[in-house]
C-alpha cells in the first residue's frame, strides 16, 4: 500500500468517503501523482488535506497519523 493510500485512509477516518476526492484534488493541485509524492512535498500535502477537517481534534489526529506514515519510510 502506498503512503498516499495510507494517508487517504487516515483522512477517511475524519471525513469519510470524500477523502478520496480530497486526496485526488490535493495530488493534482501539487502536480504529483498518487504513485509518487516527493518527500519534500509531504508536509505541505498533509497540511492541505488537514484543511478539509473542520474538527480541530480530528484534524490534529490526522496530521499526527499522516506524519507518522511519512516518517515510517
Amino acid at each position: 500500500m502506498s503512503k498516499i493510500t495510507q494517508i487517504e485512509h487516515e483522512l477517511a477516518r475524519a471525513v469519510g468517503p470524500v477523502a478520496m476526492l480530497a486526496v485526488d484534488d490535493a495530488v493534482s493541485a501539487m502536480g504529483v501523482t498518487r504513485e509518487m509524492l516527493p518527500a519534500a512535498s509531504a508536509s505541505a500535502w498533509i497540511d492541505r488535506l488537514a484543511g478539509e477537517i473542520a474538527d480541530a481534534e480530528k484534524r490534529a489526529q490526522f496530521v499526527q497519523a499522516a506524519q507518522q506514515v511519512v516518517r515510517a519510510g
